[in-house]
């Protein structure tokens, strides 16, 4: 998916290819299918959309990063889907995203009574400890 679509627009476009109610044709144009499968493949798919949406939320806060010597905050609740990952998942996921671009960006702890994330500048020449609240 290239774009960031709630579940509930990439669900009605889903219903597109359910079957019409019945009508006076005879033959029908196209084969749909039956709203049900229609239903059962979105719930397959849900939580994935869910995870790419949330993923490529972080990743484009990630990549607005433009002073790295300042602190850089992140909240659950500016996710899309919030509700759909942990704080803890979430701080393993940003350092991973981190990570492969080659930040020197490093978590430093928790803030707003543990629904955010900090993370600041670290340089590898001297040691500092990393402080979990």
């Amino acid at each position: 998916m290239k774009n960031n679509q709630s579940p509930t627009e990439i669900y009605s476009a889903l219903l597109t290819l359910t079957k019409p109610q019945p009508s006076n044709e005879e033959k029908p144009t196209e084969i749909k299918l039956p709203k049900e499968v229609i239903t059962h493949i979105y719930l397959y798919l849900h939580d994935t959309i869910i995870h790419e949406n949330n993923t490529k939320y972080i990743e484009k806060r990630i990549n607005s990063i433009t002073n790295i010597k300042e602190l850089f905050t992140f909240h659950k609740n500016d996710l899309p889907h919030p509700k759909n990952i942990t704080i803890k998942e979430l701080r393993k996921q940003i350092d991973k995203e981190l990570s492969v671009r080659s930040h020197i960006l490093k978590f430093s702890h928790y803030c707003c009574s543990g629904k955010g994330l900090v993370y600041k500048y670290h340089t590898h020449k001297l040691p500092t400890s990393l402080r979990y609240i």
